[in-house]
């Protein structure tokens, strides 16, 4: 019986991953939490690890920032616990997100700064490149331009010798908006068309629309508003 519950578990973590990772999030709420329902009763640890993470990362995206760190704290610990650092890294990232959205910016980089150590120390390269790109975006919020631009291409290495398409899209627009600070429209340009090259072969709606407003940006500082 257990084992079926896992099976039915797990599926129901997949279909809300899957629709995570297409930017359907109300659609991906009703099977995250079947999902944590039933693995809370189960012995597959990890997955309800992985479920915790990923619903609050999830409803994160609805500001229910306090849900959001009670799930991501359950997720912290019960990673600790399995010694599952991708479950610790990737729940301390997104705390840090959370506080760099309330400015509350040293927080913020507390988090980055164990997360990193907690990826380089289990070698979890796939860890750090999700790690540096949050870095680097808490640094763009600071308007550390200079700082922002050394961790996202750390990050984009690591990125595309992982062919983590995905992230690699995310951080071609990241990279778009240091070059359009800098007055570099040409340069913007070009990442912000890498990025949506690769947007239109992956689900990834919500950022492939956000690469769609930075080329908009690249525009207007051409004054060419219209287009």
């Amino acid at each position: 019986a257990d084992a079926t519950v896992i099976q039915v578990g797990r599926a129901h973590l997949a279909l809300g991953l899957l629709l995570l990772a297409q930017g359907e999030f109300r659609s991906a709420q009703a099977p995250m939490e079947m999902a944590i329902k039933l693995l809370e009763d189960s012995a597959d640890r990890r997955s309800l690890a992985l479920a915790y993470v990923n619903y609050g990362r999830l409803v994160n995206r609805f500001r229910a920032f306090a849900q959001a760190e009670a799930y991501l704290q359950r997720a912290l610990d019960l990673s600790h616990a399995l010694h599952f650092g991708f479950g610790m890294c990737a729940s301390l990232v997104i705390l840090a997100a959370i506080e760099m959205t309330r400015e509350n910016f040293p927080k913020a980089e507390a988090y980055c700064i164990q997360a990193l150590a907690l990826a380089r120390r289990h070698q979890n390269r796939v860890g750090m490149a999700h790690i540096l790109t949050g870095f680097g975006e808490l640094a763009r919020q600071q308007d550390d331009y200079a700082r922002a631009e050394t961790l996202y291409r750390e990050a984009m290495t690591l990125a595309q010798e992982l062919n983590q398409k995905t992230r690699v899209m995310m951080l071609a627009h990241n990279l778009g908006y240091v070059a359009l600070h800098k007055g570099d429209t040409r340069r913007a340009a070009a990442s912000f068309k890498q990025a949506v090259q690769l947007g239109q072969e992956l689900p990834d709606r919500e950022n492939f629309g956000m690469c769609l407003i930075g080329l908009g940006g690249v525009s207007v500082m051409e004054g060419k508003a219209e287009r």
